[in-house]
């Protein structure tokens, strides 16, 4: 039960880093064409659907 319990920890953990990781890319794009940070990101429902861990590793590849 423990092994099983730490595996899904690790994948939300996983999961929370690729949202981050999205979210960055997506921050480093606005900063680049607009020269301002938006720290409100206008797609957080997508954001915290990536943190949710409901989708794949590969299509987040792709997005990236």
């Amino acid at each position: 039960m423990l092994l099983a319990d730490n595996r899904n920890r690790a994948s939300l953990d996983d999961a929370k880093n690729m949202m981050h990781t999205i979210w960055l890319l997506q921050m480093a794009y606005d900063v680049a064409v607009t020269r301002k940070v938006i720290i409100e990101p206008p797609n957080r429902d997508q954001l915290l659907v990536i943190k949710s861990g409901t989708i794949n590793y590969d299509s987040l590849l792709i997005q990236a």
